[in-house]
């Protein structure tokens, strides 16, 4: 039971769009960063 909650916690569809956001938002950032150069 633990350990399936723990992999619903850390592999959650909450958490996993979360990252590709953080991601996607980095590296946008550093595409307009690099342009900016």
């Amino acid at each position: 039971m633990l350990g399936r909650t723990t992999y619903a916690q850390v592999f959650g569809d909450d958490n996993l769009r979360i990252n590709h956001t953080v991601i996607f938002e980095s590296i946008i950032s550093f595409l307009s960063f690099a342009g900016m150069r």
